[in-house]
């Protein structure tokens, strides 16, 4: 008995270990799952606003593979939550099998023992086993036997209570794993189908887009003069302040101990929009309709709400309020020898020189009626005369 004591702890123990490690990753998915949700419908609400218009757009293009590749991560999230499931009810019926063997085994073991201890009374009491010892020590130990074995069965019984309660425990949660399993298989058929909707949407408008690729090119020249002469001003602001700084130290010990402090929030920074989706990625990209082409991007573009405004990162100083034709307005603002640049931009409530907290609103996004109702943020980080991808260095959560 003393050993399916001990076995009794140690799937205790081993249940419990385990329920915290599947609670752990149960949570886990959860996150991934609640988050790639999140993106769905602010893409959906995104969706919505670009194509009150009707029209096809590149934009509504990129928007929607952004919502095909957040909807492959759902059912990713949900195809590695039942595999967690179907993994701990594999665990748990062979848990019960080993308890329902052991309670039979124990059962067993007792009934013997009862009917062993039924049978002797039958013939011989307690008191005459004790008195009919030969001398006291004897008796004495025949006492402490008849005791040891009394404690013995109330142990037993004691232990098929305990190993029935565990049995019953594991086969209710059992049970529930099952159900939830089962609402898993539903939710996950259900995403499914959406996705093949969504990849049927997103193949119709690839192809009414390969028919507008005189349009698509004229855009895409446009795109590339706007960031030609936002990379000057940059490059000219940079030239500017080191001639400024020749024969002096470039940094100040505040501004140093603000470069410093930006460096070690990478991955950390807010993000420059309260809500966004990265629509056009960092460095060179292939065109998504334009076959042989290729776009180079100096930042990320960020889409979000109509009236979102624009913030600020980090901590820093604007150095540079810049009109770009076509393009709106740019602010550029130093942290140390980092720069963070926020371009497409209508009423801008900053000017040059200003000091700005993190998360500090510097514009408005500006929304395009003419183009199905866009509205995209520009968004670079320099060090000194480097291009640095912006979205390792935002953070995951917005």
């Amino acid at each position: 008995m003393h050993i399916c004591a001990k076995k009794i702890k140690i799937i205790a123990i081993c249940l419990i270990i385990g329920a915290a490690g599947y609670t752990q990753n149960r949570l886990e998915l959860e996150k991934r799952k609640d988050e790639a949700l999140k993106e769905i419908n602010y893409t959906n609400k995104l969706l919505e606003q670009t194509q009150k218009n009707r029209k096809t757009s590149l934009n509504n293009l990129i928007l929607l593979k952004n919502k095909i590749k957040r909807r492959k991560n759902l059912i990713s999230s949900i195809n590695e939550e039942i595999k967690l499931i179907s993994e701990t009810i594999k665990e748990k019926e062979s848990v019960i099998k080993s308890l329902e063997d052991d309670v039979k085994e124990i059962r067993k073991q007792y009934e013997i023992m009862i009917y062993f201890a039924y049978r002797n009374k039958k013939y011989k009491s307690n008191l005459s086993f004790i008195f009919e010892a030969e001398n006291f020590n004897k008796a004495y130990k025949r006492i402490k036997y008849l005791q040891k074995v009394g404690e013995l069965r109330q142990k037993q019984a004691k232990l098929i209570q305990r190993l029935q309660k565990v049995l019953t425990d594991n086969i209710e949660d059992l049970e529930e794993d099952k159900k939830e399993k089962e609402l898993l298989l539903v939710e996950e058929q259900k995403e499914w189908y959406k996705l093949n909707r969504e990849k049927g949407e997103e193949n119709s408008l690839v192809v009414k887009l390969q028919n507008e690729e005189k349009q698509l090119r004229r855009k895409l020249r446009e795109k590339r003069r706007i960031a030609k002469e936002l990379e000057k001003e940059i490059e000219r602001l940079i030239a500017e302040e080191a001639r400024k700084a020749r024969g002096l130290d470039r940094l100040t010990p505040e501004q140093k101990l603000i470069a410093d402090n930006f460096r070690s929030n990478k991955g950390r920074l807010p993000w420059p929009t309260e809500r966004g989706i990265i629509t056009e990625k960092f460095g060179l990209q292939n065109h998504e309709i334009l076959k042989g082409v290729q776009v180079r991007n100096n930042g990320v573009d960020i889409a979000t709400s109509q009236g979102a405004i624009a913030r600020t990162v980090f901590e820093g100083e604007v150095r540079k309020i810049i009109a770009i034709p076509g393009a709106n307005q740019a602010v550029i603002i130093r942290h140390g020898n980092y720069l963070s640049v926020y371009q497409n931009l209508v009423n801008v409530a900053v000017k040059t020189g200003d000091n700005v907290g993190v998360k500090e609103g510097i514009g408005t996004v500006f929304t395009d009626t003419n183009n199905d109702n866009k509205t995209v943020l520009h968004f670079e980080i320099w060090e000194e005369n480097t291009k640095l991808d912006p979205s390792v260095w935002l953070s995951n959560y917005q």
